[in-house]
Order: C-alpha cells, then structure tokens, then sequence
C-alpha cells in the first residue's frame, strides 16, 4: 500500500462529521453563500495569479471533510469533447488521450470498490449526460454503489468487448464535440437534488465552448466568456450545496483562470513535484494525461479515510457496555453511574494491531495489546479479510465532576505476515462528555394501596423520601373518585367515594432544599382503582334438604354478607319453581345476590319431600255369604299421607267348593307414585244353602179316566248353579179307581234338593161294555164250545168278567 495512505490516520474525523453523512452529506453549521454571478453576466478572464480579485467573484469550495469511505458519494465529471481525441485522423480507434481516461476512471472506481460509497459520471461535450451504468437501480439516479458488479459493469462500459480497442469505436466513453461547462454543471445540481455528493471531480481539458441558450437550444462554437459566465453560477450553486469540486486541468490548451472560475483559487501543485495530492482542501490542479491514473487512485486515499475510525460516546448506567455506542454529551449527578464508549473500526485494506490506549483526564491506560485485540488474539482485520473489523472498549466510573473524553489511541499497522509497517497514531476531535450536575435531590415513591379498594372507605398514601431533601414541604393532590380527610403532611387520608369501578389518582411533589437539579421532587401519582371485586357471600352453603313430605318445612334462614356493600344495601333476588316428585312437593330457589359494584353471588338450592312411607290399605272384613251376595261385601279403603294418586292392584284366588260355592281370597295391593306399596287381604266365602225353585208345577185336579193330560215342562233354576235339571217321575196309586201322582225333583251342586207333586184322581162313571160275538149260538150240548166274550171300560184295562148259565 502507497506510504501516503497511512497520513490518513492523523486526519481529525469529528462526531459532527458522521452525522454530516447520516443527514445527507451537508456539514452541521457550515455557512454557504449564494452564487457571485447571475446567468449571463460577462465574465472576463483575468490573472489567475491575481487572487484577490479571483476570491471576490467566486463562492467559497467548501473543504472535503475526510470521512469514512462507506459514506463516500463521489460524482466523476469526464470531458469527451473533440479535443481528448489526439488521434482524430484514425477513426474507430481509441486515441492514446481516451485510453488514459478510461484507465484512470476504472481506476478511481477499483480502489473505492466494496468501501460502501456510492459513484455517479457524467460525461459532457456539446451535451452532457448522466451515464446509466448499466441501469443505475435502487436509490439516486445515476448514483449506484461501487461494488463488484458496478465495476464489471463500468468495464463493459468503457471497453465494450474488452480492452482491445473495437473497431467500430463505439465504448460509453467517445471523444467528440464542443466544452459544455454549463450543461454538465445543471446534471451535478440534479444529482445533488437527490443525494449530495461529497466530492465532485472535475475532469476536462479544454476551455468553454458551449452554453445553452434561453430557448434550451445549444449554442456550440460560442464564445468562451460568454459559456464561462453561463456556467459559473451552476458551479457555485454546487458548492453552494456542499460538495467540495476538485478541477483537473489536463494538457497545456487550458486556461487555468477559467478552472479557477469554476472551483476556487487554491491549486494542488502535487502533480509533477513529487508530493501527495491535497484534494481535500484544493480547488484544482494541473495534470497530464499520463498522470490521470495515479492521481485518480491517489485522491481516494486523500478524499476519504479507508484506513481507522474512532468513535467516543457516553452514556449514563453500568451493563458491561452493552448500550455501546452511546451519545456525545451525557448530563447526571454526582455519583450518577456513567460509561464511556471507544469503537475502532480497521476500513483499510491491513491489519492493524491496537499498541496502547489512554485518557489522561479518566485515567485509563490501558496498553496491553492483547486486552484490545479481536477475540482469539488476531489484530483487527481488514473488511474482508479477518475474524473481526472492529473492537469496542468500554470505562465505567461514576460522575464525580465535568469530565472530557479527550482518549486517543496509537496503532501498529501490519501486513498479512505480521510485518509491522510503522506506528500510526488515531486521533480525533470527538468529544463524549459529562456534565456534573452537582448533588441530586432525593427520591420518593408513593406508597398506598392500588386496590380495589371498597367505595366509602378510608385510605392512607405515604411517600418516604429517599436520599438528599431538607425542609420538605409535601404538596399533595387528589383527583377522581375521592378527597382529601386529613392532610398529614408525610401522609394523607383520603376519603374514597362511592362510585363503583372508578379510580382516584393521589399525586405528590415535595420542595425540597440543599439539593440540584430541581427542588421539587415529583413522586409519581399512584392511582387507586375504587371498587369492589369480591361477590356477596350467602350462608349457609346448602345446596339440598331432603325431608319426609309428612314432616314440617325446614328451609334455611339464609344470611346474605358482602366486605363493602351493608347488608341493607345489598340486591336480593330469589326465583322459586314448584315442582312434584313422586307424589313428594320440590321446590327449586334460584339466589341472586348483588353488591354495588355488581358483583354477584348465587345459590341454587333445593327443596325435596321424600315419600319413603307407604300408603295404607284396609280390606273389607272377611264375611260368609250367599253366593249371590258377593259384590255387597268385597272391597277396601286407602289412603297415602303424601299425595294421591294412589294405585291398587287386586289379586283374586277362588278355591271352588261345591257349586258356584268356595272361597275367594282378595289380595289388594297399594302403590304411590313413590313406589311404596302395602298390602291386605280379604276372604269371602260363598254358602250354597238355598235350595233351588221349580216353575211350571200343577195343581192336584179330577179328570175323567180318559182326560189324563201328559205332564208338563217343569223347570229348576238355583240360585247359585242357575238352570238346573228337573226329575220327573209319576206314580199310579192303587184304590178302587185310578189315581196318579206326578213327582218332579230338583237337585243343585251342593245338594240343596226342591220336590213338588201333583194328584190326579180319574173318575169312573161309565159301566163296562161287554161284547159277545154270536149271543145266540146252537151247539150241541155233548160238544163245548168256546164263548168269546170281550169286555171294555174306559178307566179299567184289566175287567173280570163273570158269566152263569141259565
């Protein structure tokens, strides 16, 4: 790496100068001035040895301010008109002059490649342009990150094809036309509009020739006064803005009062003589083609710090560092804890080894390299290449009066080999300081209760003090749901009011003396949520009472409680629902209890009369009776000492005896709704004693022999057996005439027998008749003959006749 490089760590690198980037690259505090020049004033050239008169035409070139490269935003202006082309009778082939410019310009961007700073070129002859690098991307147009794809991109650019000249000549950069000053300078303000450069380098070797008119047509081949006057105010609008233009002037055609014009008159005479380039704080320079690559590698080197940066912060508190980096200023106390930041960040392209480390005015001196090293005892790398880039170390201490961070740190800068290449001192202007306040006052903290806290209640709010506070006078406040009872000075009571769910805010600020910043404490305000968040109680806790539905009510004398709300107060809600069970009475309660912040109880209790007591049932007594007597005597009474209904079964048994006549045993069987049941039994004994009835018997009567009548139907019927079959039988009574006797009998299943008859006397009042065939017959007396004599009555079939002869 080039010796100069290395002078960059001895650059002053202020905190302001970080946050100049961070805001967009304008210096904090920097004053600017408007342009000398209006648009189309003439300008005619003069001496530029002539400083004075120089200095009261143009504004000031603002210095570059060396900063880290990440936060570099460079603009590269490169002139292409006709005059770069030194070999204009070979068209098609690239000059000597354009090889130089196209070399010097990869260049400038390879040693910013991959240091985080951005690159935006414009190219100017008759026009000018904002060259599209490949497509510019996100961010500022025509600005794009210089990194490995932009400088293969700008390769492609500038040796389409290759480095071999094409050709056809056609690279991005072409040398042909007029100087436009002008022009190019209205695309650095529209760059500028976007994102501020830093540096804009002014590449061009020639004088104005070209402006652009008030209709924005081009004047080409004008007069250079005139051009000069047109570009003028554009380049001290430029600077006007902040960006620092740096000139080079190439070949000997040039006028170098027209490049002073333009920038500014302090020239960088490095080129030529052997001396580094002051890009920073010079306004042009002249060069030659041959030379335009070094200087374009140099003024990296020169115009950005690739190589340390430190960055000193404060902060108040003690955690090992852990809130590193912290800020510029910090104000505490005395005895306040407080933590100073030191954060070295290797940019550059070597290693570097942390040799020592001291603050005079905190006292640390701390020189052990290995105690600042990156973790595993490497050296701190370069960016892209090593364990680590960068190391933190942090001071604790408290404050014990105005402290100024005034550390500096010397590095040992080594090759890959460990090589030491010279101590190089890092210093800057970065000032993290601490304010001392002086004693501070106490502290204090209400103390109370938060709540809930019941409505209407008393509560006491104290604040201890902690610390530095005399003669306190305690200024308490109360706000909300509440008011002050008594003002105790350290303490207060406070009346609570009655309003539920809402809160009362008791503040407190003690004036103290003997004590800074402030005298007034200020405790805080606690705040006191009013209300009630524990429901109502109801006792006992029964859930159920089971009782007998023949005994007494037994319901609970229920009490109803609540921790803030009296019982007077108190919303009682009860819902009964009736209901029965199994022939028992249940009653259902439903129990709401709300208080007044409407918390709620309930209970759900039940009532239940359990019929466990069967009914009682009584039979009919047991009795003996005819048989047709039954339904009178069979039967019972029942009764439940719950609730009806009550069911009765009745089981018969009959044990027959004779005829319908036996026993039936009646089981009756009582069951309530309950399931409950009883039992009797009833006898009923059927007697068969009657004896049965004959109907249709006749009355004793006289007929005449011939009038006997056949016996009539007779029937029985029983009283127990029902019809029954008669006996009939009849029955000739000897006598002198004829008589009969009609007997009818009847019998029932038990023996009970019924008789009834009937006499019929035949009278006989008509003689026999007696019949003889031949009344008058002859026969010999010697001969007997028969007589045949018949004999008949109407009542006798068996007649005697008696004969004698005359």
């Amino acid at each position: 790496m080039p010796t100069s490089m290395y002078s960059a760590f001895s650059k002053s690198i202020t905190l302001s100068f970080l946050f100049s980037l961070l805001c967009g690259g304008i210096l904090i505090g920097q004053e600017t001035s408007e342009p000398s020049i209006e648009p189309g004033t003439k300008f005619v050239p003069f001496d530029p040895a002539d400083e004075d008169a120089l200095r009261s035409l143009i504004v000031d070139n603002p210095d570059l301010v060396i900063g880290p490269c990440e936060d570099f935003n460079v603009v590269l202006i490169l002139d292409e008109s006709g005059s770069i082309d030194d070999d204009a009778a070979f068209p098609g082939q690239f000059s000597q002059n354009e090889q130089e410019v196209r070399a010097a310009t990869l260049g400038l961007a390879t040693a910013l490649n991959n240091k985080g700073g951005d690159m935006a070129i414009v190219e100017f002859s008759t026009e000018s342009e904002i060259i599209d690098i490949d497509g510019a991307g996100p961010g500022a147009p025509g600005y794009r990150t210089i990194d490995d794809d932009f400088i293969s991109d700008l390769s492609e650019y500038l040796y389409p094809g290759g480095v071999n000249p094409p050709a056809n000549g056609t690279s991005g950069y072409e040398a042909v036309g007029w100087t436009n000053w002008e022009a190019v300078f209205d695309d650095v303000i529209s760059l500028n509009s976007v994102q501020l450069a830093d540096l804009v380098i002014f590449m061009t070797d020639g004088n104005p020739t070209a402006y652009v008119n008030d209709d924005n047509t081009t004047c080409a081949g004008c007069d250079e006064t005139d051009a000069l006057n047109q570009a003028i105010p554009k380049a001290d609008a430029v600077k006007s803005a902040g960006s620092h233009i740096y000139a080079f002037a190439l070949g000997e055609n040039i006028n170098l009062s027209n490049i002073a014009s333009m920038t500014g008159p302090d020239e960088d005479t490095a080129p030529g003589n052997g001396d580094g380039l002051t890009p920073a704080n010079s306004d042009y320079t002249q060069a030659t083609f041959e030379e335009l690559q070094d200087d374009f590698s140099e003024i990296v080197f020169e115009s950005c710090d690739p190589a340390v940066l430190l960055e000193k912060t404060v902060y108040l508190g003690h955690d090992n560092g852990a809130s590193c980096p912290g800020v510029e200023e910090v104000s505490g106390l005395t005895g306040d804890p407080v933590t100073y930041c030191f954060k070295i960040t290797n940019l550059g392209d070597t290693y570097l080894e942390l040799v020592s480390f001291t603050d005079a005015d905190l006292g640390i001196t701390e020189a052990s390299p290995g105690l600042m090293v990156a973790s595993g005892g490497y050296p701190i790398g370069p960016v892209d290449d090593a364990p680590a880039n960068s190391i933190t170390y942090y001071y604790e201490t408290t404050i014990v009066g105005d402290l100024v961070n005034t550390a500096s740190v010397q590095l040992n800068p080594v090759d890959e080999l460990g090589e030491d290449l010279g101590l190089a001192d890092v210093a800057d202007s970065d000032t993290a300081s601490v304010l001392d306040s002086g004693v501070p006052c106490g502290s204090c903290i209400i103390e109370g209760e938060t709540g809930p806290v019941c409505p209407g209640s008393i509560q006491t709010y104290t604040a201890p003090i902690t610390g530095i506070c005399d003669n306190p006078d305690y200024l308490w406040s109360v706000v909300g749901n509440g008011s002050i009872l008594n003002d105790n000075g350290s303490s207060i009571d406070v009346q609570i009011g009655s309003n539920c769910n809402e809160s009362v805010e008791v503040a407190l600020i003690i004036d103290c003396e003997g004590c800074v910043p402030d005298t007034l404490i200020h405790c805080g305000v606690i705040t006191t949520v009013v209300g009630d968040d524990e429901a109502p109680t109801i006792t006992p806790n029964i859930l159920q009472i089971t009782t007998d539905c023949g005994a007494p009510s037994q319901f609970p004398d229920f009490q109803y409680a609540d921790n803030c709300t009296p019982e007077e107060d108190l919303i009682i809600e009860i819902v009964d629902e009736y209901d029965t069970y199994c022939g028992g009475e249940v009653v259902d309660w439903y129990i709401t209890v709300t208080d007044l912040c409407g918390n709620q109880e309930s209970l759900y209790f039940q009532y239940v009369e359990i019929d466990t007591i069967p009914p009682t049932i009584e039979a009919f007594d047991d009795v003996s009776v005819d048989c047709d007597e039954v339904g009178d005597h069979a039967g019972y009474v029942v009764d439940d000492q719950c609730y009806y209904p009550v069911n009765v079964e009745v089981d018969s048994v009959f044990d027959p005896s004779c005829g319908q006549g036996g026993v039936w045993t009646l089981t009756y069987t009582a069951t309530d709704a309950c399931g409950n049941s009883a039992i009797d039994i009833q006898t009923i004994t059927l007697v068969d004693d009657l004896n049965p009835w004959l109907t249709g018997v006749p009355d004793d009567i006289d007929l005449y022999c011939t009038s006997l009548p056949p016996a009539p139907e007779v029937t029985a019927f029983d009283a127990c057996d029902g019809d029954i079959p008669v006996i009939f039988s009849e029955t000739q009574i000897p006598g002198d005439c004829l008589s009969f006797e009609r007997t009818w009998s009847a019998v029932d299943d038990c023996g009970n027998s019924s008789i009834a008859t009937q006499a019929i006397n035949l009278i006989d009042t008509v003689a026999p008749e007696i019949h003889i065939d031949d009344p008058y017959i002859e026969i010999p007396c010697d001969e007997m003959q028969s007589l045949y004599v018949n004999a008949t009555d109407d009542c006798d079939t068996s007649l005697t006749v008696y004969y004698q002869d005359i």
